[in-house]
C-alpha cells in the first residue's frame, strides 16, 4: 500500500503456539474452539508479524519477531518456527542497516527478541545498530523489572544491549514519529502498549499488535 511518498508492508517473522484460555481470556472455550482449534496441549497457533513503513525520511520497523536467542525449552513450549524477519526484510529491498526507528509495541519476547542477536561470543548485540527503538516508559519501567508473574515472558537479552548502545527512546504517550505516522497507547497486554497508526489518504493503516491478535478477535457489526 503507497500514498503520499509513504509506503506499508506487513512481514512475516514465523508463528509461536500460545495457550487458548492466555489469548481468548474470558470467552468461553466452547466458543473459541469453534473458531480456532487448539492442539492437546490446549495451544493456538499466532503469526508473529511486523510492519515496515517506508517514508520519504526514514525506513520503520514496528516490532521484530522472537529471533533466534530463545532456548530449546521455550521453542518446544511454544512451538516457536521463527527467525524468519531478517530474509523478508530482504523482499521489500532493506536490510537490518536500512532501519531507521524500530517502534516495540512492547517488549514480550516475540515481539522484540529480534532486536538482538548472539555473537560469537554468545552475547547480545543490536540487530538494528542504527536505528533508535521506540518504547514507551511505562512499558519499559514493567519490562526492566517484571514481577513474578510476567518474569517468563520479558527476556533481558532482548531489549538491555539496545539501552547499553543508547539506542532506547522512551516515550510517554501518543506522538507523531514521522510524517503521517502516529504512535497511540492502547493499554491492554501490556502496560504502555502501543499501535501504529500510518495515514493512506482516505484510508488508515492500524498495526494494533496484541489488542488484536487473530482475525477471530475482532467482532463483526
Amino acid at each position: 500500500m503507497n500514498y503520499g511518498g509513504n509506503s506499508v508492508n506487513i512481514l512475516s517473522d514465523g508463528t509461536l503456539m500460545v495457550d487458548g484460555g492466555y489469548a481468548f481470556g474470558q470467552v468461553p472455550r466452547t466458543e473459541w474452539e469453534t473458531q480456532i482449534k487448539p492442539d492437546r496441549r490446549n495451544r493456538v497457533r499466532f503469526a508473529m508479524n511486523s510492519m515496515v513503513i517506508k517514508t520519504p525520511n526514514a525506513n520503520i520497523l514496528v516490532d521484530t519477531g522472537a529471533g533466534n536467542k530463545r532456548t530449546d525449552q521455550l521453542k518446544e513450549s511454544h512451538h516457536i518456527n521463527g527467525n524468519k524477519l531478517i530474509r523478508n526484510l530482504k523482499e521489500v529491498g532493506l536490510n537490518a542497516r536500512d532501519i531507521d526507528i524500530v517502534v516495540l509495541t512492547h517488549l514480550h519476547f516475540d515481539h522484540s527478541g529480534g532486536c538482538t542477536k548472539l555473537n560469537r561470543s554468545g552475547d547480545a548485540v543490536p540487530i538494528y545498530p542504527k536505528a533508535r527503538h521506540i518504547v514507551q516508559e511505562k512499558c519499559w519501567i514493567e519490562a526492566v523489572s517484571p514481577n513474578e508473574r510476567f518474569q517468563s515472558i520479558f527476556h533481558q537479552d532482548d531489549f538491555m544491549p539496545l539501552e547499553e548502545k543508547g539506542l532506547i527512546e522512551l516515550v510517554d504517550g501518543d506522538s507523531e514519529i514521522a510524517p503521517g505516522v502516529t504512535l497511540k497507547v492502547a493499554d491492554g497486554p501490556s502496560k504502555g502498549h502501543q499501535m501504529v497508526l500510518v495515514d493512506m489518504g482516505s484510508e488508515r493503516v492500524v498495526f494494533a499488535s496484541d489488542l488484536i491478535p487473530t482475525s477471530h478477535h475482532l467482532q463483526a457489526n
